[in-house]
């Protein structure tokens, strides 16, 4: 396994070198597509936007993103994060470390495989908390119409595509929903299943 995860990062430095002519001719291009045009009314679920400060743009380095609570009319509440980027494969961060540093602890670090109609996937997933609060987190990565839960895959088939001059777009959709005092954790991983079902053919028109 660790000889695996060396492999992966040699190639991602040699193709990156290759690469690095093509990214940085291409950062000057603008987007085409805008993530921001994902609904705010997503099935049952409606949402409002959540304010990023000019700081947390530049440390992200896009402004092509969608950061909104979504609510629906039962009370329950999910979080959707998703940032991305043609031209700039560090968008995509791994979102761990952000969620730290908002100061979530995380506890438990899994997989789980989602499986719906016309698409099956593994995500990652998490059991994060605060103080007496805790979240079920699901993220995975997308490159075009690909979804993966494996940060390396992504970045080198992102690196590759873009030293053969081939433009294509990445993300990184995160989603977050509170473990209520009256609930489980399950239950609450199913409301989460439940909003991706409906997110998903929205996730492919716009990325």
């Amino acid at each position: 396994m660790k000889k695996n995860w060396v492999v992966s990062i040699l190639l991602l430095v040699v193709v990156g070198a290759v690469s690095f002519h093509f990214y940085r001719i291409q950062r000057v291009e603008k987007d085409i597509r805008d993530i921001r045009k994902i609904p705010m009314e997503i099935g049952e679920w409606t949402a409002n936007d959540i304010a990023v400060s000019d700081h947390d743009y530049e440390i992200l380095e896009t402004k092509n993103l969608a950061l909104r609570h979504y609510r629906n009319k039962k009370g329950e509440s999910v979080d959707l994060f998703v940032i991305y980027s043609e031209t700039n494969r560090r968008v995509c961060h791994p979102p761990v470390v952000c969620l730290i540093g908002s100061g979530l602890s995380v506890t438990r670090t899994t997989q789980e495989t989602l499986s719906f109609p016309g698409r099956t996937f593994t995500a990652n997933r998490l059991l994060a908390g605060e103080g007496t609060h805790q979240y079920v987190v699901l993220f995975w990565y997308m490159l075009d119409k690909e979804f993966t839960h494996d940060y390396l895959t992504q970045q080198l088939r992102w690196v590759i595509k873009q030293a053969t001059g081939k433009g294509i777009g990445g993300a990184m959709v995160r989603i977050i929903t509170p473990i209520s005092k009256e609930e489980t954790e399950e239950a609450a991983l199913a409301r989460a299943k439940r909003f991706i079902e409906e997110l998903i053919p929205l996730l492919t028109q716009n990325v």
